[in-house]
């Protein structure tokens, strides 16, 4: 998520201060009644493979009919709330689920005229950081 403006920017701190206050579960969440408020002065995106709801319902154990309705379902939503200030990531990761959530976020973009933005996962700077990374990931689940 952006912030469009000054009053974007006070909006996602007063989100992250309630995600860590009232949402927090195991770490610190937004529910989606609390992203709706925000959709005036944001810009959002689909989201990273770990965080992504796309994903999940990739990974259910749904039928593919049912998948679909429920990935059209939720970009109608996100479409819904904010237009053209949502949009699907995709990033160039060589993981299988990473491709098939690429291809998939692709073929909705095309669907739904969502525009594409490509970005790159970055949870740390320096190789020697990774163990230190890892670590506070399994400390999260």
């Amino acid at each position: 998520m952006f912030a469009k403006n000054y009053d974007g920017l006070k909006d996602m701190f007063k989100a992250n201060e309630i995600a860590w206050s009232d949402g927090f579960y195991y770490r610190p969440r937004i529910d989606y009644s609390i992203l709706e408020k925000l959709k005036r002065n944001t810009i959002v995106l689909s989201g990273c493979g770990g965080d992504s709801p796309f994903l999940e319902i990739l990974k259910s154990d749904l039928t593919s009919k049912e998948k679909n309705k429920q990935l059209n379902e939720l970009t109608e939503w996100f479409l819904k709330r904010w237009g053209e200030d949502f949009y699907f990531e995709i990033m160039p990761h060589d993981y299988e689920w990473q491709k098939i959530l690429n291809k998939t976020v692709s073929e909705l973009s095309n669907r739904h005229g969502v525009k594409l933005v490509a970005t790159n996962d970055i949870h740390y700077l320096q190789k020697a950081d990774e163990k230190t990374h890892e670590e506070i990931g399994r400390a999260h689940v």
